[in-house]
């Protein structure tokens, strides 16, 4: 007997939300578009809110909240991930000035 799955990461967002409390709802939410956004795949993505539902059902107590990323925190990432997005950029780009490739702190 074979049947196939199919992951559908709305769906199971649009169910979290009659599952838990509206602010955990909205943490999860961000936290899964911030995943999507650094290339998580949806059986990914599914896997992650299962387990933050699980965490939130199953091991705490009824007004726990999540906490979001604090601003600082995302500043910081986003920051590393545009440097690193220039060194690959340097690298990968045969016009680059030579003397950048040597002295990549310019």
């Amino acid at each position: 007997m074979n049947f196939t799955q199919y992951i559908s990461v709305n769906n199971t967002l649009e169910n979290l939300e009659n599952e838990v409390s509206t602010e955990n709802y909205n943490t999860i939410y961000a936290f899964i578009n911030n995943v999507a956004a650094e290339g998580a795949g949806d059986s990914q993505q599914e896997r992650q809110i299962y387990a933050l539902k699980t965490v939130l059902k199953k091991f705490s107590h009824k007004d726990f909240t999540l906490e979001g990323p604090q601003n600082k925190s995302l500043k910081y990432r986003r920051r590393i991930q545009q440097k690193r997005l220039r060194r690959v950029h340097k690298i990968q780009d045969p016009w680059y000035p030579e003397e950048v490739l040597q002295n990549p702190e310019r």
